[in-house]
């Protein structure tokens, strides 16, 4: 134990288990109210007190290891853990600026034979309140950053629900999903900072939707979730770049999506199938020439929902035809879609090793000339390129 909260020694253990940000948007934009946004953030501080009991108790003389410890040992004297080295590399960034060292270097880690120095794992921005709050004890400031993870978490998604146009019952709810659920209380009390990055997840995503109404804020709040989430969980970086053009796909396809869009007659839809039967056939193919082997109920399985997966594609892709103004009848526009993903047939030629090399074509194909649609259509009309730019900057940034 140290008493003083100072030093690399963290403690033995106890654990088991505001103001609204600037608003990303115009006055068109759905807000939560600073009212709601403050009880939220008191809900969950309480929330955080009966999810990390016993912490509550212990919370200048001891560090969580686990969110379900062993029966018996809720309280227990230097067990080892992630907890240890998140503590550690916390408490070293205040000392490399108390004693005025580079933040761009890592004195106190070797990489032997290395051909550069070692980047320091700084796992902003969560360094900077615990630097703020060490003055009172570096035990205390950890813990507090345990306590405070419950309402950002539940205050960013909240935000994000409310952006959506949901309501304030309703958001409370997925916040309370969102800040609760047992991998994140799992990672968080285990001492990862996973945990704590949870809610740059939400906070990226609001303000993307800040970015695509038009504004800088909601631009740059994007750009900082992007880049800490680099910083803090490389895994949830690599996730949000995989997932973030189906997430745009979607979120701008279905703002434009209509009825009439399932429509187009029916051998249209006869041609629709033959492409989402061709995509799952496909990815079946270069699964069982890897050596997948499982049974027949869990092929089909698996080959249905790669079929509804590439048929929600094509209606999406048509809704942003819609939403560009390209066409304005919802079947000329599912019709046309469908025309240009006619290429995802030869998909299915993944199972022949010749066929395998014109996939790549075939999947990029039919998007680059939904591109070409849109970027014409845009030709003339005041787009937010700022705020994207901004965001797609920190994309850039956490990449790299």
């Amino acid at each position: 134990m140290n008493p003083s909260g100072r030093g690399p020694a963290p403690a033995e253990i106890a654990g088991r288990g505001s103001e609204d940000p600037p608003d990303a948007g115009s006055r068109a934009l759905p807000r939560l109210g600073r009212r709601a946004a403050a009880g939220v953030v008191v809900t969950f501080g309480l929330l955080a007190v009966l999810y990390s009991f016993p912490l509550v108790t212990h919370l200048d003389d001891a560090l969580p290891f686990a969110a379900v410890p062993p029966e018996g040992r809720e309280v227990a004297w230097r067990v080892q853990g992630d907890y240890l080295q998140f503590y550690y590399y916390l408490w070293l960034v205040r000392e490399r600026l108390i004693a005025g060292a580079s933040l761009l270097r890592d004195p106190y880690q070797f990489a032997v034979g290395a051909a550069r120095p070692n980047l320091p794992n700084t796992f902003l921005p969560f360094a900077l309140p615990f630097v703020a709050l060490s003055p009172v004890g570096s035990r205390l400031a950890y813990n507090l950053l345990v306590l405070l993870s419950f309402p950002a978490a539940g205050l960013a998604t909240a935000l994000l629900a409310s952006r959506y146009g949901i309501g304030r019952g309703g958001a409370l709810v997925g916040a309370a999903v969102f800040a609760c659920l047992p991998y994140r209380v799992g990672a968080l009390l285990g001492g990862h900072p996973a945990g704590l990055a949870y809610f740059l997840v939400p906070l990226s995503l609001w303000g993307l939707e800040g970015a695509l109404a038009g504004s800088l804020a909601g631009g740059a709040s994007c750009a900082a979730g992007l880049v800490s989430l680099a910083i803090v969980e490389p895994h949830f970086f690599y996730f949000a770049a995989l997932g973030l053009p189906l997430y745009g796909l979607a979120r701008l396809g279905l703002s434009g999506w209509r009825r009439d869009l399932l429509r187009p007659g029916a051998g249209w839809w006869l041609g629709a199938l033959g492409v989402a039967g061709a995509m799952a056939a496909g990815a079946l193919g270069v699964l069982a020439r890897r050596g997948w082997q499982v049974p027949l109920p869990k092929a089909a399985g698996l080959a249905a929902l790669i079929g509804l997966a590439t048929l929600g594609v094509w209606q999406c892709a048509a809704g942003w035809l819609l939403a560009a103004g390209v066409v304005e009848s919802g079947a000329t526009a599912a019709r046309r879609s469908l025309a240009a993903c006619l290429p995802w047939l030869a998909v299915v030629g993944a199972a022949a090793r010749g066929g395998a090399r014109l996939v790549p074509v075939a999947l990029v194909l039919p998007v680059a000339i939904h591109a070409i649609w849109l970027l014409r259509a845009a030709r003339g009309r005041c787009l937010p390129w700022g705020p994207l730019a901004v965001a797609a900057g920190g994309a850039a940034a956490g990449a790299g």
